[in-house]
C-alpha cells in the first residue's frame, strides 16, 4: 500500500521562457537499511518496504558479488540508494525493477560491475506504456562491463513508459558493445508505430548528462533503440562510442531527439529507422542515415515516423502529415544518406533530402536558422527554421506559412531537482536556460 502519495509543485523562471512547471514532491515515509551490500540483504529490505520508501545500503558502504537476482516489483515503488555499495554481477546476478504509477522508482549511488552478453542485460527497467507509468530515474551510478567474453549490454529498458537515465558513468572495453538497449514494445509488437508522438514531450526515455567510453576499438554503441522506442539523448559525452537507432528488417526505432552531445569518435550517429531531430552536437563525426530493406516507402522508413494504416507505410513523397514525421538536422554536420559504410549497409536511393530529411547545407533550404525576427518570408512545405532566440523549430506547413513545430523538453529534466535520498516536501524555485 502507499504510505504517501506524490504531489507536484514548482514555480520555475526560465530565461526566454517564463511559466509554471510541475515536478514531483516525494514523501518518503520510511527508510530501510540493508545489513550489507549483498543481494539477499537488499532483497529482504525491499520486501519490507512500501510505495514511497527508501531502501539504502549500509551507511559505511561496502562491496558484494550478486549471484541471485534482486527484484523490485511495482508494489514497491521506492528509491534504491546504494550508499556507495560496489556490486559485481556474478553468474545469476541481476537487478530488475517494474515501474508503477503511484510513486517514483529510482536507483542511485551504486557502482555496478559486470554485464550481460549477446544482447542480454543485467539491469532492467520494465515500464508501462498505457496508461503510462511514472518516470523512473537511474542516476549517479558508475557502471563497468568488466571482462566479458562477448559484446556487452548493461542496461535494458522495456516498453515505452517514460524514464530518465542521468549523471551516470558507463565504461567498457570489449569492442562491439551495446551498453544500453531501449527496447520499446518488443520484437513482435509494432503498435508503437501506429500512434502519434508528442514531439518535445515528457513521455520519452531521456538519456541525459552521462559519460560513455569504450576502449575496445571501433563499433561500440552507447545506446541502441528498437521496436517503436522514443528516445531523447542530450548533453552526454561519448568517447569511442556511437549511437544507433536500429532498423535492419525488424521493427525499427520510432522517434529520436539527439542534441547538445559531445562525441570523440568518427562513428557518431547511425539512424536506421524512424524520425526526429539532430542538432547542436559537438564533433559529431558522421551522421549516417540508411535504409536496409524494402522499397520506398518501406516500413519503419527513415524520415517517415508513423504508420497510419497498419502494414501500409505512408508515401511521404506525395503525402504530408498525418503519417509523415520528417527528420530535421541543423547546427550539425550534414547527414550522409543511403551510406554503405559505417554502422550498416543501406540500399540506394531510399532516403532523399527535402522529402524525408530536411537539413542545413542539404543543397536547398531544408533548415535555416536565426532570430525569429529574421524568419524568411518565403518557404516551401516542410522546410524548417530554428529560431535561436526561442529555441523553437518552425515548420513550413503551407507555402510561405511558418508554424511552431518543436521545442525541446525542459533541461535539465525536472526529476533532477530531487536529491540523492529524495528529499520530502521539497519546493524549488530557480532559474535556468532551455537548450
Amino acid at each position: 500500500m502507499d504510505r504517501c502519495g506524490v504531489r507536484y509543485v514548482l514555480q520555475f523562471n526560465f530565461m526566454c521562457k517564463v511559466g509554471v512547471f510541475l515536478v514531483p514532491l516525494i514523501c518518503h515515509a520510511a527508510t530501510y537499511t540493508s545489513a550489507s551490500c549483498g543481494a539477499a540483504d537488499f532483497q529482504a529490505q525491499i520486501n519490507n518496504s512500501a510505495n514511497g520508501d527508501v531502501v539504502q545500503g549500509p551507511v559505511a558502504g561496502g562491496s558484494a558479488t550478486w549471484t541471485s537476482g534482486v527484484t523490485v516489483g511495482n508494489t514497491h515503488q521506492i528509491t534504491l540508494n546504494g550508499n556507495a555499495c560496489s556490486v559485481t554481477f556474478g553468474s545469476g546476478g541481476s537487478l530488475s525493477l517494474t515501474v508503477g504509477s503511484s510513486n517514483y522508482t529510482r536507483v542511485t549511488n551504486f557502482t555496478f560491475n559486470g554485464s550481460g552478453t549477446n544482447g542480454n542485460d543485467v539491469i532492467e527497467f520494465h515500464t508501462v506504456t498505457s496508461p503510462a507509468s511514472l518516470t523512473f530515474r537511474f542516476d549517479h551510478n558508475t557502471l563497468s562491463c568488466g571482462s566479458p567474453s562477448a559484446p556487452s549490454t548493461i542496461l535494458g529498458i522495456y516498453q515505452n513508459g517514460p524514464g530518465l537515465v542521468d549523471h551516470n558513468s558507463f565504461s567498457c572495453g570489449h569492442g562491439a558493445d551495446e551498453l544500453i538497449h531501449v527496447l520499446g514494445l518488443g520484437a513482435s509488437d509494432d503498435s508503437g508505430w501506429w500512434d502519434t508522438v508528442s514531439i518535445g514531450g515528457a513521455n520519452m526515455i531521456f538519456i541525459e548528462d552521462n559519460t560513455f567510453s569504450d576502449s575496445g576499438g571501433a563499433g561500440a554503441s552507447a545506446l541502441q533503440s528498437y521496436y517503436g522506442a522514443r528516445t531523447v539523448i542530450r548533453h552526454n559525452t561519448f568517447t569511442n562510442m556511437q549511437l544507433d537507432q536500429h532498423g535492419s528488417g525488424g521493427i525499427g526505432a520510432r522517434w529520436w531527439e539527439i542534441y547538445s552531445n559531445t562525441f570523440s569518435t568518427q562513428d557518431g550517429i547511425c539512424l536506421r529507422a524512424g524520425s526526429g531531430m539532430v542538432f547542436s552536437n559537438i564533433t559529431t563525426g558522421a551522421i549516417r542515415m540508411t535504409q536496409e530493406y524494402g522499397t520506398y516507402p518501406a516500413e519503419w522508413q527513415v524520415g517517415q515516423g508513423q504508420e497510419t494504416v497498419h502494414g501500409s507505410p505512408t508515401n511521404c513523397s506525395t503525402n504530408g502529415p498525418p503519417g509523415c514525421y520528417f527528420a530535421y538536422v541543423w547546427n550539425d554536420v550534414t547527414p550522409s544518406l543511403n551510406t554503405t559504410q559505417g554502422c550498416a549497409a543501406g540500399l540506394a536511393n531510399m532516403i532523399h533530402f527535402e522529402r524525408d530529411v530536411f537539413a542545413q547545407n542539404d543543397g536547398g533550404n531544408g533548415v535555416r536558422s536565426g532570430t525569429y525576427a529574421s524568419i524568411p518570408g518565403t518557404c516551401s512545405t516542410y522546410q524548417g527554421y530554428w529560431a535561436t532566440d526561442q529555441s523553437t523549430l518552425y515548420q513550413c506547413t503551407a507555402t510561405n506559412t511558418w508554424t511552431a513545430y518543436y521545442t525541446p523538453y525542459t533541461y535539465p529534466h525536472p526529476l533532477t531537482l530531487i536529491g540523492v535520498a529524495g528529499q520530502s516536501n521539497m519546493v524549488v524555485s530557480g532559474s535556468g536556460t532551455w537548450k
